[in-house]
């Protein structure tokens, strides 16, 4: 059964019967269970669920709207916008009207990173189908992106890269697929994916945009100035509303981050930072997908096939918005950032096409074209490796050193080796057809080559964070842990209306429920406006004014945990009425709110 119109696409319904994408599917819902109960653990026997710190600032300004305060950071006071994913926030406030305790709150939206990362799996399926025929082209997509560890990372620690890379992907296969809006469905969904877009992150209107233009320009010429007002309107009224919105409830047009992040920042140091991330984590990310991709591309070029041109544009956009922000504040995870991720999905359906085309096709010498490429992947993880003592130190101390997976990525190239022989022996030369010309390879051969060059890639790019989680955990899974507990060790000693000052303000923040001041800026308007206070610029993390946030707000507590506060403040203690507890939390002279013997874990409890 075909989509109405004719198009030639299997419905949705379809493609999930098929037992190949059933058994990912289901491999992939496995892979995400076992990754979300590795991040959880037990407060006085209790099993205990949060996510990324910055995802549980959005969390509290989620229950703060459910609560009936406002989308807000605080209960009272000015209305600041810290957050960079309204509509984000508002699934977590549906999450929050859930009976749940603040230890499970957080379950519900790692199921939802599940459901998108799942969803954009299929999806990625269902555009590489519409890019290439070759069938198994789609396998090879879908599998590269189930296997992709930092769309799982993001996804399922709670931020919106699931939403987004969802959202783009569905967005270019209706495109591709009904460009004029011929079909019900498409002039249905197409204006659903743009407001989503748009209202996730206002930053993800580069993405929508491109969507707009491809739909344009693929049209039929009868058919693009309807196609331009349907979807070019759709994006400018969404514009317009939140801006509108954003003045009336924050009094700004933009997010206060955006302040944060770009105000005071020269764009030459922007452009360096992101440049550098870019240069230190491509090659070991992208460059095995590059490669398959350019399977593709040369035979784009040959067949004159511009049905590639929109994801590649919209990755390049991609790409470049992150080196024009300057990266993104946790770059030394050593994986791609929120930005990147949110688009690679593209490449893969890219790449999965690519696939295709090295290992399959017709009148193609298989076996060369297989070795060719297995060794071609291996040499870029051992590439990898050579270099690695020449990247920052923060990538090597984030986990399991680079030029300590030597011998793994040595395993890597002999994989390649093997694989390549195993397929030269199945495959042998292709024999000639009763016309005298090459006959395609054997479906066997094919599925062999295809299985080994996908398994390498997805190998090459994943096995160093695969390891890190192996031997140390979930990236930054102990910090949120430790904040949490710290929220709750605040929360114990201070009395419900006791201010705690804050830098890492996500979990710390949310599970303290007392008011917060962000030491870092996102939810305050003056400091995010002021110059950076560091000459390394890390994105967020850069801008702080003490005498503000401490001297003259004056909070009864300074958590010392998180990412601490400089000692530059010591000697000013004195002056604006501090001392410093047991706990090294900074502790306001005089007040009632803080009960500094309950400041320090109890007994037994992990600190």
């Amino acid at each position: 059964m075909l989509h109405a119109g004719g198009d030639g696409v299997p419905p949705l319904r379809t493609w999930l019967r098929r037992p190949w994408l059933a058994g990912l599917l289901a491999l992939t819902a496995a892979f995400h269970a076992a990754f979300i109960w590795s991040a959880s653990f037990t407060v006085r026997g209790h099993r205990t669920f949060v996510l990324f710190d910055d995802a549980m600032i959005s969390m509290r300004y989620a229950r703060n709207l459910v609560h009936g305060h406002g989308l807000a950071w605080n209960e009272a006071g000015p209305r600041v916008e810290g957050i960079t994913n309204p509509a984000w926030t508002l699934w977590m406030a549906v999450v929050h009207l859930l009976p749940l305790p603040d230890r499970l709150i957080s379950v519900p939206v790692m199921l939802t990173g599940v459901a998108l990362v799942l969803g954009t799996v299929v999806n990625a399926a269902r555009l590489t189908a519409l890019l290439t025929e070759h069938p198994l082209a789609p396998p090879a997509a879908a599998v590269l992106t189930a296997a992709f560890f930092p769309l799982a990372f993001w996804s399922l620690r709670g931020m919106e890269v699931g939403a987004v890379s969802f959202l783009v992907v569905t967005g270019v296969f209706l495109v591709v697929r009904d460009p004029g809006l011929e079909l019900r469905t498409t002039r249905r969904w197409m204006p659903v994916v743009i407001v989503g877009l748009v209202a996730t992150r206002l930053d993800a209107a580069l993405p929508a945009a491109l969507l707009v233009v491809g739909a344009c320009a693929a049209a039929p010429r009868a058919r693009r100035r309807r196609v331009a007002l349907w979807l070019g309107g759709t994006l400018a009224a969404t514009l317009a509303a939140l801006t509108v919105a954003r003045l009336a409830y924050y009094g700004d047009a933009l997010p206060n981050t955006y302040y944060l992040k770009v105000t005071g920042i020269p764009l030459d140091v922007r452009l360096r930072r992101g440049w550098q991330v870019l240069r230190n984590i491509g090659v070991e990310s992208f460059g095995a997908y590059v490669l398959l991709a350019a399977g593709a591309l040369v035979a784009a070029v040959v067949r004159r096939n511009t049905r590639y041109l929109l994801p590649l544009a919209i990755v390049g956009t991609g790409v470049a918005y992150s080196v024009w922000v300057g990266g993104d504040a946790w770059e030394e995870l050593g994986f791609p950032n929120r930005y990147l991720t949110s688009v690679i999905p593209l490449l893969f359906a890219v790449a999965g096409a690519g696939a295709a085309e090295w290992v399959a096709g017709p009148r193609r010498k298989l076996p060369v074209r297989a070795v060719a490429l297995g060794l071609g992947i291996a040499g870029l993880a051992l590439w990898m490796a050579a270099r690695a003592e020449a990247l920052p130190r923060a990538f090597r101390q984030a986990g399991p050193t680079l030029a300590d997976s030597v011998g793994a990525l040595r395993a890597v190239a002999v994989c390649a080796v093997v694989a390549g022989l195993v397929v030269a022996a199945v495959a042998r030369r292709p024999r000639r057809d009763e016309g005298g010309g090459p006959r395609a390879a054997a479906p066997v051969a094919r599925g062999v080559a295809l299985g080994a060059v996908v398994a390498l890639a997805v190998v090459g790019a994943n096995h160093l964070e695969w390891r890190r989680w192996a031997d140390t955990g979930i990236p930054l899974a102990d910090a949120d842990e430790r904040w949490a507990r710290d929220g709750l060790r605040y929360r114990r000693s201070t009395t419900p209306e006791a201010t705690i000052a804050f830098s890492a303000a996500g979990n710390q923040g949310y599970f303290s429920e007392r008011p917060a001041i962000d030491l870092l800026g996102k939810s305050d308007r003056r400091i995010a406006r002021e110059r950076p206070r560091t000459e390394d610029f890390r994105p967020g993390h850069n801008k702080f004014d003490y005498a503000w946030s401490i001297g003259h707000l004056q909070p009864d507590l300074v958590a010392s945990a998180g990412f601490g506060v400089d000692v530059s403040v010591l000697p000013l203690l004195d002056r604006w009425g501090y001392h410093v507890a047991g706990t090294g939390d900074l502790v306001r002279n005089g007040t009632r709110r803080v009960d500094e013997t309950e400041l320090g874990p109890r007994p037994g409890e992990a600190p």
